[in-house]
């Protein structure tokens, strides 16, 4: 990534995008993120995990190009990882004000998460 605040990894047609303390993520970073799963799922669809290690914010930007994803169409599920308060509640504003059309689910841990999103992908197999 050229963010050096955002890790991302995929493994078992599972993206995991860690966001580091002070991470801002925009449009790019998002585009970024999921030409980098597109490459490694090989036309498979796949699941998507966000999980924010600290403060984070996210661009206009970036909130507009969540919200209008082209990528969506690849991905099976989205899971964002709750761990902190601020990840809390912007989550749950997000949910409830831009209602994307492809509704995350939200754990407290990345293990949970991570179980989830492996279910649904031994599923569509």
């Amino acid at each position: 990534m050229k963010n050096p605040k955002i890790q991302v990894s995929f493994q078992g047609r599972i993206l995991w995008a860690e966001f580091m303390d002070k991470a801002v993520i925009s449009a790019a970073d998002i585009e970024e993120m999921y030409t980098f799963a597109e490459g490694k799922a090989k036309g498979n669809k796949y699941c998507v995990m966000f999980e924010a290690i600290d403060h984070f914010d996210v661009t206009e930007d970036g909130l507009e190009f969540m919200l209008n994803n082209p990528h969506d169409k690849n991905v099976l599920a989205k899971v964002y990882i709750i761990g902190t308060q601020e990840a809390k509640v912007k989550t749950k504003l997000h949910l409830l004000f831009d209602q994307p059309e492809l509704k995350p689910a939200t754990f407290k841990t990345s293990r949970e998460g991570l179980d989830h999103l492996k279910s649904i992908v031994e599923k569509s197999r």
